[in-house]
């Protein structure tokens, strides 16, 4: 099992990653598939999948997120972010990953995220 130091790396490089949409980055982050988690369904999407969906997220709203509290037990890290878009919008969430073997393996994620940043 990685330390918490080491999975919580993997998800700075992937927050990293994302934010400059740096897709062969973030094919090295991530599984294949990936299992993602949300109220009242899973989606796996292989690696191809998810980069499509980050790619069309950037295509629409340049987003910028900034983890502010992230934490780890070496296997699941909880990440509380704030993101700003290119348009001026504000949003702020969490997530929680699985990382595997130095990749994020699953994601919970809501389906819904709110609007502002947290204070």
């Amino acid at each position: 099992m990685p330390t918490p130091a080491e999975a919580e790396a993997v998800i700075e490089n992937y927050f990293e990653a994302w934010n400059a949409c740096q897709t062969e980055r973030i094919r090295e982050l991530v599984a294949n598939p990936v299992v993602r988690h949300y109220a009242g369904k899973t989606i796996s999407m292989n690696v191809d999948e998810q980069l499509t969906r980050i790619k069309d997220r950037h295509a629409k709203s340049k987003p910028d997120f900034q983890p502010l509290i992230r934490h780890s037990d070496g296997t699941y890290v909880t990440v509380i972010w704030n993101c700003a878009y290119a348009d001026g919008k504000k949003t702020c969430g969490s997530e929680t990953f699985k990382v595997i073997d130095g990749r994020i393996a699953e994601v919970w994620n809501p389906l819904t995220i709110d609007e502002g940043n947290w204070a």
